[in-house]
């Protein structure tokens, strides 16, 4: 079943991660675009109004059904590697065109290294630089809006990153696998989203929601809620303090990270779907009397877990919960 998603050796399981991660971040994967030309090296897809995105030269391969019908993914990825500067504009055959996006699965299972990304450019689509695993540095700027789910996934070389003051959405599970992650920066004028007391994590200011976080991050005390994914797969956490104002943990939150315990505080209502899932390391954990829910496979796969205390309050555990505790 879904526990199968989390081993680790996960390059022969694409196809069932994909799914997994569709499912935590309730993400609808959509058709992929195919470019439409390309120039000095990279690909192109026109969107309207002279304005082309980003895309990959990828081939893509139909693979699973999500309900609304098969779905293709990249069957391997594109040709793109080195230091990339992306354009503002391109002429193609008489045309001038603007560059507006970076496109879902851009640069998926590329060698880059580094991209330099135009004032141009207003979003970043889903999984743009997944499994980049050579990536390490990268120039978001101010111009951007919008960046996807599953961006950085799997970009084990990615060092650190700063988000500009006009970004307004963020998807979630950005740094799944980034094991060299340390430094996370929201500059302080955005009104959307802060890195506040250095957290070293990204904080949606309007909701005291932490929804992505690195092996350096401090939670600071306002937070309030650690959303899905939040730390998922960072495996190179080992410990973290929850504050007293956490009321709940979402689906996925610590799911592969390598923490040894963890404190739940009082005030604590609920631990989401798959929130510490492959937590081998952990080895005891205590519920305060206020958590009331524990979410499908929570624990599972916890196998270094020696003991837990269930408090009264919990009324009933699903059968995935604490699978494969032994």
């Amino acid at each position: 079943m879904i526990i199968l998603i989390f081993k680790y050796n996960i390059m022969k399981q694409k196809s069932l991660l994909f799914l997994l991660l569709a499912m935590l971040t309730s993400t609808t994967l959509h058709a992929l675009p195919i470019y439409e030309f390309e120039k000095d090296g990279i690909y192109y897809r026109s969107i309207g109004n002279n304005e082309v995105e980003v895309t990959t030269d990828a081939d893509f391969q139909e693979i699973w059904d999500v309900g609304e019908g098969e779905e293709p993914n990249p069957s391997y990825g594109g040709s793109y590697s080195g230091v990339i500067y992306i354009p503002d504009s391109i002429s193609y055959f008489g045309t001038t065109y603007y560059v507006t996006r970076i496109g879902n699965w851009a640069f998926y299972d590329t060698r880059v290294t580094s991209v330099i990304i135009p004032e141009s450019v207003t979003s970043i689509g889903n999984y743009a630089f997944m499994w980049c695993e050579r990536l390490s540095s990268i120039d978001i700027p101010n111009s951007v809006t919008s960046i996807g789910n599953d961006v950085f996934y799997f970009c084990g070389s990615l060092t650190s990153i700063t988000f500009p003051e006009n970004v307004t959405s963020i998807g979630s599970n950005l740094f799944g696998f980034c094991s060299e992650l340390t430094s996370i920066n929201v500059l302080p004028d955005n009104p959307y989203y802060d890195s506040r007391d250095n957290c070293n994590a990204i904080v949606e200011t309007a909701t005291n929601t932490l929804i992505s976080g690195c092996m350096s991050t401090i939670i600071p005390e306002s937070v309030t809620c650690i959303g899905d994914s939040a730390f998922f797969y960072c495996t190179g956490l080992t410990s973290i303090t929850i504050p007293e104002k956490v009321t709940s943990i979402g689906n996925g939150a610590f799911a592969g990270c390598k923490i040894t315990s963890i404190n739940i505080p009082d005030g604590m209502t609920s631990i989401g779907e798959w929130a510490f899932c492959q937590c081998m390391r952990l080895t005891s954990i205590n519920f305060p009397n206020s958590v009331t829910s524990i979410g499908e496979g929570a624990f599972s796969e916890c196998s270094g877990l020696e003991s837990i205390t269930i408090p009264e309050s919990i009324t009933s555990i699903s059968d995935w919960t604490f699978h494969s505790c032994i």
